[in-house]
């Protein structure tokens, strides 16, 4: 959207207003970089809190996901207006009235992509070790599920062990694509060392890293669909909706003569 919108507002004379423009969605870009560094480690922190709190969490999900979700915002925003200040006024001396520079931090320095893609590496790292110690104990914490309490905490317990089957593969996908991206961003300042950062291929290069997020998020969704059976069942029946396809409810026939016949039985017997 940056891009699209400096593009578009390049050849404007009276820089001003557009130069705001251009400023918030620098900002909208840094706060973005820095969520996306640090929100796959807060989902690692969210599914712990689910198994650590099995019996409670489903009565309170709302409540604690909205409180990582505020620390997650306050974090991301702080880093990225802090970035934000520093990278555009502090250090490319950007003039609402006159500067024509590109509205994308990572178009204009190769250390700001190599410092979000190395943070959001070592944090994804973690996070999936993390999770697959985890999904080791949610395995555990179903197979036991009916010592828990209430119907609501078992229900809780095969859930978390289906979430977190789907997010520990995605995180280390995420993982990857941050490594590949920190390898980019490298690669980006040998470049820039060679032939200057306003070029072509180095802008290229740091929207290489916006591309690998896209593809993260699609792998994402397939992770969920693969490893998540009720969220994958329920996408089989919508698509089957969508596509006019009619199934036949599968009836199963079961006898059950000889259960009544011992049940009877019993009844009969403690009469006696």
């Amino acid at each position: 959207m940056g891009t699209y919108y400096n593009n578009l507002t390049i050849h404007i004379v009276d820089r001003f207003y557009v130069n705001i423009g251009c400023a918030f969605f620098g900002l909208l870009n840094n706060i973005a970089s820095s969520s996306g560094a640090i929100s796959m480690f807060m989902l690692a922190l969210e599914r712990q809190l689910a198994y650590r709190w099995v019996n409670i969490y489903e009565d309170k999900p709302r409540t604690l996901g909205c409180a990582l979700g505020m620390i997650m915002i306050i974090q991301s925003t702080t880093i990225g207006l802090t970035a934000w200040y520093f990278v555009l006024f502090y250090f490319d001396n950007f003039d609402v009235n006159k500067s024509r520079i590109s509205c994308i931090p990572t178009h204009l320095h190769w250390e700001w992509e190599v410092t979000g893609f190395g943070v959001a590496t070592v944090s994804c790292s973690v996070g999936a070790v993390w999770l697959c110690t985890l999904q080791k104990h949610t395995k555990v914490s179903r197979q036991n599920r009916l010592t828990l309490s209430s119907l609501s905490a078992r229900y809780q317990a095969t859930e978390n062990l289906h979430t977190t089957a789907s997010v520990a593969p995605s995180m280390f996908m995420y993982a990857i694509g941050a490594a590949m991206g920190f390898l980019v961003g490298l690669y980006r300042r040998y470049l820039v060392q060679q032939y200057g950062e306003n070029t072509i291929v180095s802008k290229f290069l740091g929207d290489v890293g916006f591309v690998l997020v896209d593809i993260y998020t699609i792998c994402h969704l397939l992770c969920i669909l693969c490893y998540n059976p009720i969220i994958r069942n329920g996408a089989k029946r919508d698509i089957k909706t969508l596509l006019c396809i009619k199934t036949e409810p599968t009836i199963v026939k079961c006898d059950y003569s000889k259960e009544t016949e011992a049940y009877f039985g019993f009844f009969k017997d403690a009469w006696k």
